[in-house]
């Protein structure tokens, strides 16, 4: 019995007898507009992302690339400015209008004015219109020299002291609050102080943050006052941080208080494996007028430090430093510091075996470990 699927059958074949479905012509290779490689065209796209990602463009200042968030104490000179992988430029400034500028716009924009700047930079392809953008946020906050001198002497006048509290901190804030310019130098030095106190846990200075709080306190001091490498007192404050956060491995810049400096240079020269020099020190109350308060264990290692080659007293400071080296009330960064001078110290006098304890105790610190390490292997590890 005939079927209705069994005639289309027979039609579909007949059909197919007299008319020969024609086969499509494959699309042709495309040649890659970058680099002149051959393709299949739906693989162009893909091609182009893999082989020739469109770069991410960049600011440069004094160059360095910029990070994408900046503030800067100084003006930049118009030569210092510069950008790489870039088509176009957009410029924001205090908020208003967005401006289509070169660099050469730019760059007299941002050295010509305080405020803040949004910077859209982006680096377009024409072959394919791909594209990658970079925003830029820049804050041009330039402090008169007048006020910046205003606020050291006053620090100076109410910080620079050995009994310094929260009360005097107030006092110093609320004497420079009409020195507008210098508002993030003066929070700067403030924050320092209060680490210091912090760090001391001294129930009658007023302290009511905790001991752990020092180390950020520490750190955006440094981050403002890093930007003033020609004032005095920044530098020997940035020294101190530098110092309490065990920053050695870069070297750290000479503050001009030599307790300070000598030690920094000793630490610096264990940590970079340079045979560091131990050079003589007068003790860090004898050394200097105040610059800056200090706080109790810094002021102790710096002490300790200034007398390591005493002979008379050698034995008497290493009791000293050993147990510093073990002190509670000592940051995990000032214990790591006194076994580095114990070490040092067992080693120079050819104790081996004594040097073998706090050695072993820095062999995975981040600053130390390459030091304690090589200094482990040529003294053997058993003495």
């Amino acid at each position: 019995m005939p079927t209705l699927g069994w005639i289309k059958e027979t039609v579909e074949d007949r059909q197919a007898e007299r008319e020969p479905i024609p086969t499509p012509k494959p699309p042709s290779p495309v040649r890659c507009p970058e680099c002149g490689a051959t393709v299949e065209p739906g693989e162009l796209a893909a091609h182009l992302s893999l082989r020739h990602p469109v770069a991410r463009p960049l600011l440069v200042l004094a160059g360095h690339a910029a990070p994408s968030q900046l503030v800067l104490r100084e003006t930049p000179s118009e030569e210092a400015i510069a950008v790489a992988n870039c088509t176009a430029i957009t410029l924001f400034s205090d908020g208003g209008e967005p401006i289509e500028t070169d660099l050469d716009g730019l760059a007299s924009a941002l050295s010509a004015e305080q405020g803040h700047f949004v910077i859209e930079l982006v680096n377009a392809r024409a072959s394919d219109s791909a594209s990658v953008s970079a925003i830029y946020r820049i804050n041009i906050r330039v402090a008169d020299a007048a006020e910046l001198g205003e606020v050291d002497r006053e620090f100076a006048d109410r910080l620079a002291l050995d009994a310094v509290n929260l009360a005097a901190i107030r006092a110093f804030a609320d004497a420079c609050a009409p020195l507008a310019t210098a508002a993030d130098y003066t929070d700067a030095l403030a924050n320092y102080v209060t680490g210091v106190l912090a760090k001391d846990q001294d129930p009658a200075t007023g302290v009511t943050i905790e001991f752990s709080a020092f180390k950020e306190r520490f750190q955006k001091a440094l981050w403002v006052l890093s930007e003033y490498p020609g004032r005095r007192l920044p530098r020997v404050v940035c020294a101190a941080v530098r110092m309490n956060i065990n920053d050695f491995r870069r070297g750290l810049p000479r503050s001009g208080v030599e307790s300070l400096d000598a030690c920094a240079e000793f630490l610096t020269g264990l940590a970079k494996q340079e045979s560091p020099v131990h050079r003589p020190v007068l003790p860090p109350g004898d050394a200097h007028a105040a610059a800056c308060p200090v706080d109790r264990a810094t002021y102790e290692i710096l002490e300790i430090f200034s007398r390591l080659h005493d002979g008379v007293l050698s034995d008497q400071v290493l009791d000293r430093l050993r147990s510093c080296a073990e002190a509670s009330t000592f940051s995990p960064y000032d214990r790591v510091k006194c076994r580095a001078l114990l070490a040092s110290r067992y080693l120079s006098i050819g104790d081996t075996r004594a040097a073998i304890e706090p050695l072993q105790a820095l062999e995975h610190d981040p600053v130390f470990t390459a030091w304690a390490t090589g200094a482990l292997a040529e003294s053997g590890r058993d003495g």
